[in-house]
């Protein structure tokens, strides 16, 4: 697929017509016209995705209490659970629409995790079904965290925007397009699984899902087996290996997400992923490593991969036509 830069074909059009193209900067994100959409994208994203990392980060500890460890029943049995969400979400997002995707999912994942909390001596068949059912619900409203800041910010601030993720209103874009579309009197144009293999759109669909499963699955491969890998070496611990590793993600976020519009897209997505698997290679061929080497490794690998990770919601929200992006951004996702 051809590499897209936003930002060079804004520069291009402007260069034709003579204008100027606005700027973007965090001070416009709280400014009396967008603190709303601010507010709700980074709240919605905060909300939907802190219980997933704390549940991940501890599940196979907790998991082994009740006779359910191992790497793979923590982490790759749960992401399982994950995946079927994401995928029911993407079959229903113009179907039922982003509200009934998000709202009952979120009330059912707080009363999973206030079962969990309260009811220290459960069944450990109970905890198990909470776990999974959690992944499942879970996942399926914070694939919206993908959509709605490609479809509530302007195309100016939407790079800077999703990277700070953020809306205070209830936002239904498809309620919005028929509401419009009856004031006009026209049809608005359908999404399905077919257009984005179309002949129009298939390369922006193989890239955005390319860069997606190249951007995430690495990241998922350690922050499964981080802490079994870390206690390897000495430095073991729910905190180093998961709370640890994601401080460094998020300075590698905060760093793309101040230098999205000053660099650009390709700058920020190119040298980093080939900075990170520099580092995988050099941790899966060196298995004797010194244990401060693969440390630093891990640290770096964290910083580098979750900066040209936050491409991941960047690019499905403008390279997507308005009819395709919830369903694109969504399969992309999966």
């Amino acid at each position: 697929t051809e590499e897209i830069d936003l930002r060079m074909i804004q520069e291009a059009q402007a260069a034709q017509s003579g204008t100027k193209i606005k700027g973007a900067s965090f001070g416009m994100l709280f400014s009396k016209q967008y603190w709303r959409t601010t507010l709700f994208t980074a709240g919605f994203w905060f909300c939907a995705v802190t219980p997933y990392f704390a549940i991940a980060t501890f599940a196979d500890a907790v998991l082994n209490q009740f006779g359910f460890g191992g790497g793979w029943a923590g982490g790759v049995g749960l992401s399982a659970l994950a995946v079927a969400g994401v995928v029911t979400s993407v079959l229903l997002i113009d179907k039922l629409g982003r509200r009934i995707l998000t709202v009952p999912g979120q009330w059912l994942c707080a009363g999973i995790l206030l079962i969990i909390g309260l009811w220290g001596n459960a069944p450990a068949v109970l905890v198990l079904v909470l776990f999974l059912a959690f992944s499942f619900f879970n996942a399926g409203y914070t694939t919206m965290t993908q959509v709605y800041p490609a479809e509530v910010f302007p195309g100016h601030l939407r790079g800077i925007g999703t990277g700070f993720a953020a809306a205070t209103e209830e936002i239904d874009l498809r309620m919005i397009q028929e509401a419009q579309a009856a004031q006009s009197g026209t049809k608005i144009k359908g999404a399905s699984f077919g257009m984005l293999f179309s002949r129009q759109y298939w390369r922006t669909t193989l890239f955005t899902a390319g860069f997606w499963f190249c951007a995430v699955t690495p990241y998922f491969a350690i922050a499964t087996f981080a802490d079994a890998v870390l206690n390897q070496f000495g430095f073991g611990g729910g905190w180093a290996g998961g709370v640890g590793l994601s401080a460094l993600a998020v300075a590698g976020v905060v760093t793309s997400v101040l230098l999205i519009d000053k660099l650009g897209r390709r700058i920020l997505t190119v040298p980093g992923q080939w900075l990170c698997a520099g580092i995988l290679l050099i941790i899966g061929l060196w298995g004797n490593a010194p244990a401060i080497l693969v440390l630093v490794l891990f640290l770096a690998f964290s910083y580098f991969n979750a900066g040209y990770t936050t491409m991941t919601q960047v690019y499905p929200a403008e390279v997507f036509p308005g009819h395709l992006r919830g369903i694109g951004t969504g399969f992309a996702a999966a």
